[in-house]
């Protein structure tokens, strides 16, 4: 039996699938036994013949895309990596309903009809991209692309984009352990010593009060960026995805990296965010990699669906990658 914010919930769930994807919902759920003639009429007879919300949120036709989307349209902040049964978790949680008793949120693998294979690959591939993003958890932007050639131009499916996304988790966790509110924050170590002398940062706010701000060094640049999480107590939430991070290069040396997410602040969703980073090693610190410029844009208002990197990402990347490092004079081609 479902309590009535459940079953209000629930709908709200529901409602984002497509009448195909409900209808085979509904025949999972009541084995085939119960013909119904709308959307309306499935989604009552998925509710009567569901025992539990944690059952239904369990089934594999709920999938973990709804799941993310819903959370993020009630500011709930979850990792845009997390895995499915993390996901559910959060939600029971939120509705205040009844874990199972044995602590199992995984996927149930009775289910009777086939999932949609596009689903059930979504699923596998995210369940692996989570486990190498766990793995990568503790990456030093001074081992980042020791071993990973980076070559010229975009990089959508190579091991390019990997350096990117353990570049994206490394700066992100760090940054984000500034804030107060966060658990470990005194072990924090962010600061200008990630960045060249030289570097740049410029944040656009689209708020209801608009700025663009612009900053010059290391210490300036890695001040202001602490600042918005140590002082604002703003956390950012990246999407670690091929869908959330681009990287490319430039061909005088700068591996560019964008990256957009959601951003918070305590427990509201604030809006979306859009980050772009040129990195480039230093000779003179083993060869490390170090923030050569970075522009941020923030965004605020209603966030309903994952944030994805738009299609000029690549040639904005290397406009600016341009101006930070023009092309010397004379330098034969």
């Amino acid at each position: 039996m479902m309590t009535p914010k459940e079953i209000k919930e629930i709908r709200v769930l529901l409602n984002k699938l497509n009448d195909e994807e409900l209808i085979a919902l509904k025949d999972t759920v009541t084995k085939r036994q119960i013909a119904v003639e709308d959307r309306n009429d499935a989604t009552k007879a998925i509710i009567e013949y569901s025992s539990n919300a944690a059952e239904l949120l369990r089934r594999r036709k709920i999938r973990r895309d709804l799941l993310f989307q819903y959370l993020v349209s009630k500011s709930i902040i979850v990792a845009p990596n997390a895995e499915k049964h993390v996901l559910v978790r959060s939600i029971l949680t939120y509705w205040g309903s009844q874990l199972p008793a044995d602590g199992n949120l995984t996927d149930i693998a009775s289910d009777t009809c086939l999932a949609n294979p596009a689903s059930v690959r979504s699923n596998s591939a995210t369940a692996a991209d989570s486990s190498q993003t766990t793995s990568v958890q503790a990456a030093n932007l001074n081992r980042l692309g020791q071993e990973t050639p980076v070559t010229g131009g975009s990089h959508p499916n190579s091991e390019s984009q990997v350096m990117g996304e353990k570049f994206v988790i490394w700066f992100y966790k760090l940054l984000n352990a500034e804030n107060p509110l966060v658990s470990g924050a005194a072990e924090a170590n962010f600061g200008p010593q990630h960045f060249w002398d030289n570097c740049s940062l410029r944040i656009i706010s689209m708020t209801q009060n608009s700025s663009d701000e612009t900053f010059t060094g290391s210490m300036l640049v890695s001040q202001r960026l602490k600042a918005l999480v140590r002082e604002e107590h703003l956390l950012f939430n990246p999407n670690v995805s091929k869908e959330g991070v681009r990287t490319t290069t430039s061909p005088y040396g700068l591996f560019m990296v964008m990256v957009c997410g959601t951003i918070h602040q305590h427990n509201n969703c604030l809006g979306v965010f859009e980050q772009m980073f040129g990195i480039v090693r230093d000779p003179s610190t083993d060869n490390s990699w170090k923030i050569k410029v970075t522009n941020l844009r923030v965004i605020s208002g209603q966030t309903n669906t994952i944030p994805r990197i738009r299609e000029t990402a690549d040639q904005e990347m290397l406009a600016i990658a341009g101006a930070s490092m023009p092309s010397p004079v004379g330098m034969p081609e």
